[in-house]
Order: C-alpha cells, then sequence, then structure tokens
C-alpha cells in the first residue's frame, strides 16, 4: 500500500487561525460590514466580531478592557 508510505499532514491549529484571521480581517476591511464578512465566511457577525477584536481590528466599548486592568480582574464581573 503506497499511502502508508506517504508523509502524513501536520494539523497546525495556530496556522489554520493565524489564516483564518487573516482572511476574515481583509474581507472585513474591504467591506466595512459584520454582515457580508459572516455571510462570506457562513459564521455569524459574533464570531466575526470576536475574531477581528482578537485581531485589533474591531473595537467597541463592551469589547474594550478597563483601562490598566484585565478584564478576567474586574472585580464587579460575576460570571463564573
Amino acid at each position: 500500500m503506497e499511502w502508508k508510505n506517504q508523509e502524513k499532514t501536520k494539523y497546525d491549529p495556530e496556522k489554520i487561525m493565524t489564516e483564518l484571521l487573516k482572511a476574515v480581517t481583509e474581507s472585513y476591511l474591504e467591506t466595512k460590514e459584520l454582515k457580508r464578512t459572516a455571510e462570506e465566511f457562513f459564521m455569524s457577525t459574533i464570531k466575526i466580531r470576536k475574531l477581528l477584536i482578537k485581531d485589533g481590528v474591531y473595537n467597541s466599548e463592551q469589547s474594550a478592557p478597563l483601562e490598566g486592568q484585565d478584564a478576567r480582574e474586574n472585580p464587579d464581573d460575576h460570571r463564573a
């Protein structure tokens, strides 16, 4: 069986995420529309927004951590 001798493709989740972030960011920067970008990638607008925030392209008052304080350290945050 020849397929046993072939090198297996290595799964690299960091590379996949980097490529996804780049593609989503490029699409959003072209259209400036969350909805169109979400439709292009078959994702919700919420997921696209999260990816853009992660990539530093999208900001909102809710997404910005408190100045000088990590959101996880917020004593008013009652999430478990």
